[in-house]
């Protein structure tokens, strides 16, 4: 007997499957998979330096200073996409060095908030010791932008293979359910 598979198994099957392969391709390839994230970074970086520069265009023919608002992250988007396409390794440390410097000062903040937040002292604590390993994580990301940017290649490849695995059984989960009365009641099972 051939079984078609439930529309609402489809999607959870097919993202399944692409996330099993893209984060595949992440972990056993993952300088290849960095240099493939950088280039389609450069093509986001790209397609919206492009969009801002056009509706730079549009707002200064209405009149007013406001389309040079937006021409200059237009302009730092496009430099952004031809850096990508140039020179993709470079491109890539620098960017995770931009990411350090986020997440150093996001952990610098969370330091503030945990040493200036009145409440209980446990809070407090949990709250500087998070964001002290947070800031030491940015700090490390910037020492060793190469080193940095391939580990969280790998780990987002990990993480992938964790969410299609889950897809797969989700998928799996909604054919069951779909079967109905043709799968097996254990409770109603005589024995022989």
């Amino acid at each position: 007997m051939v079984y078609m598979m439930r529309p609402s198994a489809v999607v959870p099957f097919v993202l399944g499957c692409i996330a099993l392969l893209v984060g595949l391709f992440m972990v056993l390839f993952p300088t290849s998979a960095l240099n493939v994230l950088i280039i389609l970074v450069g093509a986001l970086a790209l397609v919206i330096g492009i969009l801002l520069c056009i509706m730079s265009l549009a707002l200064s023919r209405a009149g007013g200073l406001a389309g040079l608002v937006l021409l200059v992250p237009g302009v730092a988007a496009l430099a952004l996409a031809v850096f990508c396409f140039l020179d993709p390794v470079t491109a890539g440390s620098s960017l995770t060095m931009v990411l350090g410097a986020v997440i150093l000062l996001g952990g610098l903040g969370i330091v503030f908030s945990g040493v200036s937040r009145k409440g209980l002292w446990a809070q407090r604590a949990l709250l500087g010791v998070g964001g002290v390993v947070i800031a030491v994580l940015g700090l490390i990301l910037m020492m060793y932008p190469g080193i940095s940017s391939l580990t969280l290649v790998t780990i987002l490849g990990i993480l992938l293979l964790i969410v299609g695995f889950i897809g797969l059984l989700v998928s799996v989960l909604f054919l069951l359910k779909g079967r109905g009365d043709q799968s097996p009641k254990w409770d109603t099972i005589e024995r022989i």
